[in-house]
Formats: structure tokens, C-alpha cells, sequence
């Protein structure tokens, strides 16, 4: 039953990044698994990509072609494309830095703060552009 699929777990990283990837030749090596859970495979997809699709400008080439060599090993279904859009959907990096601000306890708001909230702000449309497009 596709339903009773969609609902099974599965060990995930929890803080999969580029920093916890060894490539090698053939294989890569995956580290620090301190946040391993059981969960939706998914959600280690978004981590990786929001993180390199911040630090590409949202280049929807570059996303466009790691979900398709994600879905060429893992074939997402339905469910798993709209869990995997939603979660693009939420700021989560407008909400770091705001509560980064408001967490610092500081009177000013330091100038690298603003510079990455302009930086988010100037990264918006292309990031638009890519999430609109995974369903």
C-alpha cells in the first residue's frame, strides 16, 4: 500500500551538510551522526540542499538537477515532494537571524546581522522561483 510506504521511518543524519560528507573516488563517507533519529529520509534532503542552494543563489539548475539525481537512486512520491516543499517554504533563516538578534541582548543591531538579512532579502526571487517548482 503507496499510503502505508509513505509512513515508514527511517534512520536519518539530522544535520546532513557539506561538512559531514567525505567525498571519495567512487563512494562518499557520511560523519557525526550525534543527530541521527528515525524519520522521513526527506528531511535530510532538504537540510543539504537548502544549505547549498543558499550558498549557489538558488540557482533552480543546480536544485532542479540534485532532485533528479536524488529521485534517480530514491524516487520521492507525492507525499514526500509536498513534505519536502513546505519545508522550503518556512524562513528558516530569516528566523535564525532574528532570533540570533534577539537572543544577543545587544541595544544596536550588529552591521553583519543586517548584511545577512539583505542577503536573504536580495536571494528571495530565485529562491521563489526553485520552491515554486518542486510541486
Amino acid at each position: 500500500d503507496q499510503n502505508q510506504a509513505g509512513n515508514r521511518l527511517f534512520l536519518c543524519h539530522g544535520d546532513l551538510d557539506q561538512h559531514h560528507i567525505l567525498p571519495g573516488d567512487q563512494e562518499a563517507v557520511f560523519i557525526e551522526f550525534s543527530q541521527m533519529h528515525l524519520g522521513h529520509q526527506v528531511s535530510d534532503l532538504y537540510r543539504f540542499m537548502r544549505k547549498v542552494m543558499e550558498k549557489h543563489n538558488w540557482d533552480c539548475g543546480l536544485g532542479n538537477g540534485m532532485l533528479e539525481a536524488y529521485e534517480r537512486v530514491l524516487p520521492m512520491s507525492r507525499m514526500e515532494r509536498e513534505c519536502l516543499y513546505f519545508m522550503f517554504l518556512y524562513p528558516e533563516k530569516y528566523w535564525k537571524q532574528i532570533n540570533f538578534y534577539y537572543n544577543a541582548n545587544k541595544a544596536w543591531i550588529p552591521a553583519r546581522n543586517t548584511e545577512k538579512i539583505e542577503s536573504l532579502k536580495a536571494q528571495e526571487k530565485n529562491r521563489k522561483r526553485f520552491v515554486d517548482g518542486i510541486i
